[in-house]
């Protein structure tokens, strides 16, 4: 990608636990305003404001900046790949009933899934 000068935004999920323990270790800034609720208490010679965030939290690693990429620009890139994901999913399975496969012994799952992954890439092909 550095020869290219290509840049990447790539998901951290579940499947990589260090690094996605690492990623939650440092939670990103919120924006000021952004707040869900505020609470504000008065009593015994001081005001106490509460302001509290509601968040639904997807990890990422990007080699974008801030400069180059707002939350708004980087969350677009990350929905457009799940779009590229999903329609995958929808002919693996619709097309070939991927759910309803049962070659689960031995080598036989591995063998069918390199074979859609073969017949998909020659259908784009085609297409």
């Amino acid at each position: 990608m550095s020869d290219k000068h290509a840049d990447y935004v790539l998901a951290v999920k579940g499947n990589q636990p260090t690094l996605l323990a690492q990623v939650q270790a440092v939670p990103p800034p919120a924006a000021p305003g952004s707040q869900d609720y505020v609470d504000e208490e008065r009593g015994h010679g001081r005001i106490t404001r509460r302001a509290m965030w509601v968040t639904v939290a997807a990890y990422g690693v990007t080699s974008l900046n801030t400069d180059r990429a707002s939350a708004r620009d980087i969350g677009g890139l990350v929905r457009g790949q799940w779009g590229i994901e999903n329609r995958i999913h929808w002919v693996r399975d619709v097309v070939f009933a991927e759910d309803r496969q049962y070659a689960y012994t031995g080598n036989g799952a591995h063998a069918m899934a390199m074979l859609r992954n073969l017949a998909i890439g020659l259908i784009l092909l085609a297409a």
